[in-house]
């Protein structure tokens, strides 16, 4: 026997042992091989969570990104938040600004209704005042026939006078018994023929016999004994213009035969009147007038301002012309109205003065105490010599409308004063004219020349916008040239100009 014995279970047991061997090693190597597999989609999902935090870094920038646009939206709605607060503000204001507007338009229509029923009450009057002045010329007329049939027999008088003054005129020249001076004042009326205003010369039962011997009752009679009477001194002469353009028959009528009543009014004794006469339209067919009257040829229409021009310079260039009284053709003046002016201007010399109008006047200031106003209407305005000589007449760079604004600014300017007459009535009536674009395109133009002038810029400015928005322009840049016009500005005062109350240049009364 051997000294090593196999093992009985041994070779089972080494077989045994490599197949659990084999056994753990295809265990093992499956094992690694899912090892590998879990290792592969390790990595696998550890590129995917990479690309996942890559994507996250991407998604947090857009998120902060977001953010930002999030907050620019903050910001920006914040904003509209105060606008919108800011246009709830205006929204409000101008609500409360409708609210004023529709209390003021109710207070206008309240005016406009108590001007209405006060324009009635003025239409009355005036037709009360009419049917009064139709009376009165009836009188008036009656008056003159009277006085014609009375100096029809005052000629039969002077004619049985003129037989007894020759034998009075024998009588006086002898020397007769002197009585008294008391007798010389009759007696020299008789010798001159000068008892045609007495009321005995009106009746022949009532004149003296002067055929009785004159030897019985003087012995001398001499002239020197009479009480002397002043001979009236004229002061100057008044001259009216007037410049037409297409007026009709009627109106050129009215106006003359109120100048004419008013005429009779005035002294002649002291102030002599004249009428000048220009047409800027065709040709007027003035009425003949017992007052003289002087027509001025012009060539077609050249603007109120320079027709008044041309009218003073003709006027002026005479030297008893002490007054230039400037009236409209569509008006008609009351029979005091001339003394009226007369009377205010010799009180007050330095001053231009305008008549009162009527039915409706100027919403302007006046003074009660001075009659002072800011400016005077062109309507009917009286011009003393010594105003023209300072401040010349109105600027013709004013075709129409405004120029009387000016001449009163430029007066003012100068150390004049601007008055009312208030008793000096002048009809100009302008309540029922039409809306006339051409009127309305005439005032913008004029407003912005003498803004311009007057060194008033907002004003300027509005009127340019004014005359673009009523498409009477296209643009700005069409508008007339107004520099190198040769204005009359010098000496003037800025700061007497009203521009703050637009074409009223005053604070208005109403």
């Amino acid at each position: 026997m051997s000294a090593h014995r196999e093992h009985p279970f041994g070779g089972t047991i080494i077989r045994m042992s490599g197949q659990r061997l084999a056994i753990r090693e295809q265990q093992l190597q499956e094992t690694e091989e899912q090892f590998q597999e879990v290792a592969r989609q390790w990595l696998t999902k550890e590129r995917q969570i990479q690309e996942l935090a890559a994507l996250v870094q991407i998604r947090e920038q857009e998120l902060q990104a977001r953010d930002q646009q999030l907050q620019d939206k903050d910001r920006q709605l914040q904003s509209k938040d105060q606008q919108l607060q800011v246009r709830d503000q205006q929204l409000e204001e101008k609500e409360q600004l409708v609210q004023a507007k529709e209390q003021l338009l109710s207070t206008t229509e309240q005016l406009i209704a108590t001007k209405n029923q006060l324009l009635t009450t003025r239409e009355r009057q005036l037709a009360e005042q009419e049917s009064k002045l139709q009376a009165n010329d009836q009188q008036l007329h009656d008056k003159d026939q009277e006085l014609q049939a009375k100096d029809q027999k005052l000629q039969e008088i002077s004619q049985r006078l003129s037989v007894r003054q020759q034998h009075l005129d024998e009588v006086l020249g002898s020397r007769a018994l002197r009585i008294g001076s008391t007798l010389t004042w009759p007696v020299r009326k008789l010798r001159h023929g000068r008892f045609r205003s007495a009321p005995a010369a009106l009746d022949p039962q009532e004149v003296p016999a002067v055929s009785t011997p004159v030897h019985e009752i003087a012995e001398e009679i001499t002239e020197a004994d009479a009480p002397a009477k002043p001979a009236p001194r004229n002061v100057g002469t008044l001259a009216i213009g007037v410049v037409t353009f297409n007026n009709s028959q009627a109106q050129l009528a009215q106006l003359a035969r109120s100048i004419e009543l008013a005429v009779r009014h005035v002294d002649e004794a002291q102030v002599k009147i004249n009428l000048f006469v220009i047409d800027n339209g065709r040709k007027s067919g003035w009425p003949q007038s017992v007052i003289p009257s002087r027509r001025i040829e012009t060539q077609g229409n050249i603007g109120f301002g320079r027709g008044m021009n041309s009218l003073m310079t003709a006027a002026f260039a005479e030297s008893e012309t002490e007054w230039f009284l400037c009236v409209n053709p569509d008006g008609v003046m009351h029979r005091r109205a001339l003394k009226e002016l007369l009377s205010s201007s010799r009180t007050h010399p330095d001053s231009l003065i305008e008549a009162r109008q009527f039915p409706e006047e100027h919403v302007k200031p006046y003074d009660p105490q001075t009659l002072e106003t800011p400016w005077a209407s062109g309507a009917c305005l009286l011009i003393r010599r010594r105003i023209f000589e300072s401040i010349g007449g109105f600027d013709t760079n004013f075709f129409m409308y405004l120029e009387d604004i000016d001449l009163s600014w430029r007066a003012r300017s100068a150390g004049f004063s601007i008055r009312v007459s208030p008793n000096a009535l002048f009809g100009h009536a302008v309540l029922h004219r039409k809306p006339d674009p051409g009127v309305d395109k005439s005032f913008l133009l004029s407003g912005r020349y003498l803004a311009f002038k007057w060194k008033h810029a907002e004003f300027f400015k509005w009127a340019e916008r004014e005359l673009v928005k009523r498409k009477y322009y296209q643009s700005r840049s069409e508008l007339p040239a107004l520099d190198g016009l040769n204005a009359i500005s010098t000496g003037i005062n800025p700061e007497l100009a009203d521009f703050n109350h637009y074409f009223n240049f005053s604070t208005p009364r109403w």
